[in-house]
């Protein structure tokens, strides 16, 4: 088990503590534990190993007794015992912002209420109004939050989708000839911020080449298999010899919800499929001027082995994935534009770094030596501010001591990557920056965040971003709107007005890597690349492993259609 998994069992194991009233200093040391892991660097496995889990501060011999149990038998006892006696609804309930254990061990004992469900029936009926510790305003935050969740049930992150595509491939290993046999499509190959269902292709002169049928195939894949009529509008449009199933796919956390869709293709019409399935509607309708339903009957009408051969019909060059959202690429196209898309390998280097100045898991050196070994030609180091309290914000003398290490990394020859010198300055409630001008001049960039104050109105937000980019220093807006995929709403802003005046100012507004955040969202990227302005695409590293984070950014940077001369990761 990775560090990862082991540390969301502690966790959990100190959340579930509190939610049964077990000794406090019990429930925290597991907690404080888990954060203290989760800033190592080592693998906790071979701390196990060498017996020195115990020589970190925090971690004790119970902790230890627990990982350990873990380790062996990927769970511990103690979470098991937790988990059996806990109703799985309260789980869901400690999801909700604001409701921690205690809280919902109050709901539980004073209504026992063991489901979102019953909880929304409670708030409905103005329960908790008049509740100890609780409140109208409370009362009306946890019906917003059930109503999110309840709309954002079986959608997965980038991250998550990527890791059940790995998933379904790994089912295949085991099938001789399986090289070739299944294309990934659907949202999952327009690397979509968020997707809601799955699809895939299997190429059935491929699959002849192995030695399974198509049921077998399905039984191989699936835990469970069904074949619904017109379960999907393209279904009753297939060619001779296609056909559709939909399933749960075995050994992955995939819901059983979400729609997971197997398109069985003779070689001939693969091309025709992938593209139906991967496109959207708009953009498939962009194509043929025609409704859905008779665009499908017309791009089935005959085979296209390939995409290629199907855009040529039109006279068109092939399209990447990413860009088939809508019209816009289609025009592109026509006029001999396409942009040539962002590539890996053209980045040279990132900014928005953290290290242990703050709240980073790793030390400067340590994220100067992996970006080192990643190639990089440069990296932004970027620690909190001191408002960031929370995230040990760096105090001006602080900062005068990470230059100064800075400095000597770098005249000392020991790396070629060149390091820069920044910081993630919080952007405060009236637009001002956390430092006063004097500190940031002797910055090489400033990223500019919000970190609180989330409740402002629309226009307030917006006067406070207009605001910060009068700041002669500020380089780049971090998470333009910090939201957290699937976990909470951005703040509201006026995107354009924000947009028209970074690009005014020669300000750069970030990609956001961090699977959780992607922000700014493509959509908007796409009108800031419209209008000439600069990006950014930066992993927000509290640990070198979060370096991976790049390739959701990537993602984002290739849907709004960067170029590789339109972003800061590409200059040195």
């Amino acid at each position: 088990m990775d560090n990862q998994e082991i540390i969301k069992i502690l966790k959990e194991t100190g959340i579930l503590l509190e939610l049964h009233g077990e000794n406090p200093f019990k429930s925290r040391a597991y907690s404080n534990g888990a954060q203290i892991l989760k800033k190592q660097s080592a693998s906790i496995k071979k701390l196990s190993e060498k017996k020195e889990l115990t020589e970190i501060k925090g971690v004790g011999k119970g902790l230890e007794h627990d990982i350990l149990e873990i380790l062996k038998m990927g769970d511990s006892s103690l979470h098991k015992e937790l988990l059996s006696k806990t109703p799985k609804g309260l789980l869901e309930i400690l999801k909700i912002p604001g409701l921690g254990p205690k809280k919902v061990n109050h709901l539980w004992k004073s209504f026992n209420l063991t489901s979102l469900g019953e909880l929304e029936y409670a708030c409905r009926e103005n329960r908790l109004a008049s509740l100890k510790g609780f409140g109208e305003k409370t009362q009306s935050h946890i019906l917003e939050s059930i109503t999110f969740l309840n709309q954002n049930r079986s959608k997965y992150r980038l991250d998550e989708v990527l890791e059940i595509d790995e998933d379904f491939r790994s089912l295949l290993k085991n099938i001789p000839h399986h090289e070739g046999l299944l294309l990934t499509s659907g949202e999952c190959r327009r690397l979509c911020n968020i997707v809601t269902e799955f699809h895939f292709i299997v190429n059935l002169n491929q699959l002849a080449q192995t030695s399974l049928s198509k049921e077998a195939f399905l039984k191989h894949v699936f835990s469970e298999v069904s074949q619904k009529q017109d379960s999907h509008p393209l279904e009753t449009h297939l060619p001779k010899g296609a056909s559709l199933f939909s399933g749960a796919l075995k050994k992955s956390s995939a819901s059983n919800e979400t729609p997971f869709w197997i398109w069985f293709c003779p070689e001939s019409y693969v091309g025709n499929l992938l593209f139906l399935t991967t496109a959207s509607h708009s953009h498939i309708e962009s194509l043929t001027h025609r409704p859905l339903k008779e665009s499908y009957s017309l791009l089935l009408s005959q085979p296209f082995a390939t995409e290629k051969e199907l855009y040529a019909h039109f006279d068109l060059p092939w399209i990447s994935p990413e860009l088939r959202e809508d019209a816009l690429s289609l025009e592109w196209a026509k006029s001999g534009t396409l942009p040539t898309l962002i590539s890996s390998s053209e980045i040279q280097g990132f900014y928005h770094v953290h290290t242990t100045y703050s709240d980073g898991a790793n030390s400067l050196e340590e994220m100067v030596s992996h970006a080192e070994n990643l190639g990089l030609t440069f990296i932004g180091i970027s620690d909190h501010s001191k408002t960031a309290s929370y995230a040990g914000g760096l105090k001006p003398e602080q900062i005068v001591t990470q230059h100064k290490e800075i400095d000597a990394l770098n005249a000392s020859g020991k790396y070629k990557v060149k390091i820069l010198k920044g910081v993630e300055s919080d952007i405060l409630k009236d637009g001002s920056l956390d430092y006063p001008d004097e500190i940031l001049k002797k910055m090489d960039f400033v990223i500019g965040s919000i970190h609180n104050s989330f409740n402002l109105s629309k226009k307030e937000q917006t006067l406070r971003l207009l605001n910060a980019m009068k700041n002669p220093y500020l380089t780049m807006i971090g998470h333009l709107t910090g939201r957290l995929l699937l976990g909470r709403n951005g703040y509201e802003i006026d995107h354009e007005a924000v947009i028209q005046e970074a690009v005014k100012r020669d300000i750069a507004i970030e990609i956001n890597a961090s699977p959780y955040r992607l922000d700014i969202d493509w959509k908007w990227a796409r009108r800031l690349k419209e209008l000439g302005g600069k990006s950014s695409i930066n992993p927000d590293a509290h640990h070198y492993a979060d370096y991976s984070s790049m390739v959701y950014g990537l993602a984002v940077a290739r849907k709004a259609g960067f170029t590789a001369k339109e972003l800061l990761n590409c200059a040195p």
